[in-house]
């Protein structure tokens, strides 16, 4: 039988299946080896066959994945081992403007934000090459110059084609955040909105409450001028008034600017024992103190401090409804490293720690208690705690608290320490009644020129007043020749469209090197008032002042063996 053709030998193989008698043993040898050569030869046309297959499947998934990767909404950046740029999605191509072969053969310092730094740029990138994944927010440059925020990930690609240099090592995927970031400054602008909303509304109420107070007894006093006990009565109610109508906008301004404090080394221990009496005077409340022995001195305004341990004092005891125990604790605290929670700066530091066992703070309302006019109280001004962390901050200090419903709360203030410790300061200046000399009073206003002079004339002296500097330059030169120049100047700080109290002062000096200067300025937190001595002022009154304020600055500034060179 002849076996030479695939056919012939397949159609001996089914006779042989079926009739293996037919066969010698020679011819079934052959057809043996003829079998096993069919069956390789059919394996080989399988396996060619899937291959093809599975191939085509490749073919089809990379389209795919290639569809997937272009039609991505975020821009996709593929980079080889030496970070260089190997390819690029189309929506990256759309939102930096170049074509495929410009922006392969960019200059990658053209691609990103004036304040960002290509070395960061390529640091970050060796990270993602390591192995780590890599986050962060950047900003990016399009081709006509145009920069705009996006947010970058960067993760290693498992390299398939080793002996390609380059094969894509990292990918980066960048999503541009424009979008987000407008959402985000537009959701802050009706945050803002709403916040002054609440402020105003309770400057309004406040304000409302203290004129209503001064109004009232300033018309008592004019309706019974022959009533002398009543009418005094009612004018230093209506001081009162005044007095924290002037406390509340000190406290809108600290918080609002920072309020820039007086520095001094201060004594920690004998300005919180103070604060503390002083906030309860007249409550049923227990304090505790407990100083450490070896507590640091700060560098601080007393006052501000001295307020900030008030309010936290006296919120503790209305927390516990005026009745109950009181710790406040003052230790030294050395801050080694970084601590988010705390937001300080490594270093040594004074912890003052105020603790009530009062009904304590729920969640919801612990990430609002700083909010200007947020308040839980019924009679509660909400500025209070506004005020302390805008005081504590600006001492580079921070506020941290701790509290449960039902456990009380534990306030910590953090105040940056200096070496040593301190004694608990000079004595108040004496406060004087009487003075006597010429006093120039520089002031824009007429109203507070006119009080002014009536105020030092009752104290004893010869009062001249003027609008702006140029005026009092004038008035002083042509004084000082004469058989009474002026003792000292007091010169307001601001002159809307004249010549204010700093240039004043310095053409008075010209004039007169040893000349005897006060500032006086409504605003509470210019830096002058903070340091007016590096200004070259020997003394300083906040407005409104009262006449004790303006006797008191005056006498010592005119006080014998004072210095006052320039």
């Amino acid at each position: 039988m002849p076996l030479c053709t695939g056919e012939s030998t397949i159609g001996a193989l089914n006779i042989y299946a079926t009739e293996p008698d037919a066969f010698d043993e020679g011819e079934v040898a052959l057809l043996g080896r003829l079998a096993d050569n069919v069956a390789h030869g059919l394996a080989v046309l399988r396996g060619a066959a899937e291959r093809r297959k599975a191939e085509a499947q490749v073919r089809q998934g990379r389209d795919v994945l290639r569809a997937l990767y272009h039609a991505s909404p975020d821009m996709i950046f593929l980079h080889d081992a030496a970070g260089l740029l190997v390819d690029v999605n189309d929506n990256a191509l759309a939102s930096y403007g170049y074509s495929l072969e410009e922006i392969v053969q960019a200059d990658p310092g053209a691609m990103i934000g004036h304040d960002c730094s290509l070395e960061t740029a390529f640091d970050r990138l060796q990270e993602a090459m390591a192995g780590k994944n890599v986050d962060f927010e950047w900003v990016a440059r399009r081709k006509n110059g145009e920069e705009f925020p996006i947010e970058v990930r960067l993760r290693r690609l498992q390299v398939v084609d080793q002996s390609d240099p380059r094969a894509p090592r990292v990918v980066a995927v960048v999503r541009d955040l424009t979008d987000r970031k407008r959402f985000e400054q537009e959701t802050l602008k009706v945050q803002k909105l709403e916040s002054i909303g609440v402020l105003a509304g309770g400057i309004a109420h406040d304000f409302n409450n203290m004129l209503t107070g001064i109004l009232a007894n300033v018309t008592l006093a004019r309706l019974r001028p022959d009533d002398r006990t009543g009418t005094d009565v009612a004018l230093e109610q209506a001081e009162n008034a005044c007095m924290r109508a002037r406390a509340l906008t000190r406290q809108l301004l600290t918080f609002a600017k920072g309020g820039a404090p007086i520095k001094e080394r201060t004594a920690v221990g004998a300005l919180v024992e103070e604060a503390c009496q002083f906030a309860l005077r007249g409550s049923a409340c227990s304090c505790r103190i407990e100083v450490a022995p070896d507590a640091w001195a700060i560098h601080a305004d007393g006052g501000q401090i001295g307020q900030v341990v008030h309010n936290l004092t006296l919120n503790a005891a209305e927390a516990m409804a005026n009745a109950g125990d009181i710790r406040v604790l003052v230790t030294n605290v050395v801050h080694a490293a970084p601590d988010a929670s705390l937001s300080l700066e490594p270093g040594r530091y004074v912890r003052i720690s105020v603790i009530d066992s009062g009904i304590g703070i729920s969640a919801p309302y612990l990430s609002r208690i700083f909010d200007p006019y947020f308040t839980t109280k019924a009679r509660g001004s909400g500025l209070g705690l506004a005020t302390c962390l805008s005081i504590v901050r600006n001492h580079q200090g921070n506020i941290v608290v701790e509290s449960r419903p039902g456990h009380g709360a534990r306030f910590d203030v953090f105040l940056p320490a200096i070496e040593g410790q301190a004694t608990a300061g000079p004595a108040a200046f004496p406060e004087p009644t009487h003075g006597e000399g010429k006093i120039l009073v520089m002031d824009d206003d007429e109203a507070i020129r006119k009080v002014t002079s009536r105020l030092l004339d009752g104290l004893g002296y010869t009062v001249v007043t003027v609008a702006d500097g140029a005026e009092a330059v004038r008035m002083y030169g042509d004084a000082r020749d004469t058989s009474e120049p002026f003792r000292a100047v007091i010169l307001d700080l601001t002159v809307p469209g004249g010549m204010g109290g700093l240039e004043a002062l310095r053409r008075l000096r010209e004039l007169d090197p040893g000349v005897r200067a006060l500032v006086a300025s409504g605003y509470a937190t210019d830096a002058v008032l903070a340091d007016h001595e590096a200004y070259g002022f020997g003394g300083a009154v906040i407005k409104p002042f009262r006449a004790a304020d303006l006797a008191q600055a005056l006498a010592k500034l005119l006080a014998p063996g004072a210095e006052h060179d320039g």
